[in-house]
């Protein structure tokens, strides 16, 4: 009875755990291409506001994101997790309490500043944030013992460096600033402006 009571909580505590991962991953995908949208929705110098089409579709990915960590948050109080799953899901979480303060943080930058701004600090973590969820969600499906899921790994690694490469761009904006600036600022229209 002990045993098969236990067997039953840790096939819930793994289905929890795939489920987390995965809705993280997709979260991240979508967040990942929405924000490559909304930067060429600057290229091509079409009028935006925060409510836009494409700041609905990032936020969408980041809920999902928030909806992942909030089901981590919940694993760790109701289970008892090794360190792996564990670290996995506080990345999930720093990753969607980052989004969440940076997406408030950037709503109030668009009220103030208006809507031009690509490279700006909300937009820096904003963007950078989706890489804790991205690695949370990797460290999971690398620890859950299934063979199906562990077909997702390369794409949770593209993801991963994806939004690595995202923060890497974004301090390459910040660094070179006006340089940078003044070489894209036709290209960008104005939204190039570093805050």
């Amino acid at each position: 009875m002990f045993v098969r009571k236990s067997s039953l909580k840790y096939l819930e505590k793994n289905n929890f755990i795939k489920f987390a991962a995965i809705v993280a991953i997709i979260g991240v995908s979508i967040t990942l291409v929405s924000i490559i949208w909304d930067a060429g929705m600057h290229v091509i110098r079409e009028p935006e506001t925060f409510w836009s089409i494409q700041h609905v579709a990032v936020y969408s990915g980041v809920s999902l994101i928030v909806s992942s960590a909030i089901l981590g948050f919940a694993i760790l109080i109701k289970y008892q997790c090794n360190r792996p799953i564990s670290i996995g899901i506080k990345f999930l979480i720093a990753g969607a309490v980052t989004l969440i303060a940076s997406g408030y943080a950037d709503s109030i930058s668009h009220e103030v500043f208006g809507n031009g701004e690509l490279v700006s600090i909300p937009h820096i973590f904003l963007e950078s944030s989706p890489a804790l969820g991205a690695f949370g969600s990797f460290i999971l499906l690398k620890e859950i013992p299934s063979r199906k899921l562990k077909r997702l790994l390369p794409i949770s690694i593209i993801v991963t460096i994806l939004a690595i490469l995202s923060i890497a761009f974004n301090i390459i904006m910040v660094l070179g600033g006006e340089i940078l600036c003044i070489a894209v600022y036709d290209l960008l229209s104005g939204g190039c402006a570093i805050l």
